[in-house]
């Protein structure tokens, strides 16, 4: 009984592990494709730095047109104390 427990458990963790490295592939693919339209077409604007960021505002500024500005960012990542 435990071995078919361990069996299923293991199944399942593969399964999730599948599902999660299918999900990276298809986050690559749209990237691979945002960067393929940024190139052609300048209504979107990926940045994934922030010295990136001014130059994107300043080109849909410039733009005659709507613009979307893509900002990629780290949800680990912490401001400083504005307080010390």
């Amino acid at each position: 009984r435990k071995g078919q427990q361990w069996r299923r458990r293991e199944n399942t963790i593969a399964m999730q592990r599948a599902a999660i490295i299918e999900r990276r592939e298809k986050i690559k693919k749209q990237t691979i494709q945002n960067r393929r339209l940024n190139h052609h077409d300048k209504r979107h604007i990926r940045v994934e730095k922030p010295s990136e960021l001014s130059s994107a505002l300043q080109h849909a500024f410039e733009a005659e047109r709507p613009v979307v500005i893509d900002v990629v960012s780290d949800i680990d990542a912490f401001a400083s104390l504005a307080v010390t």
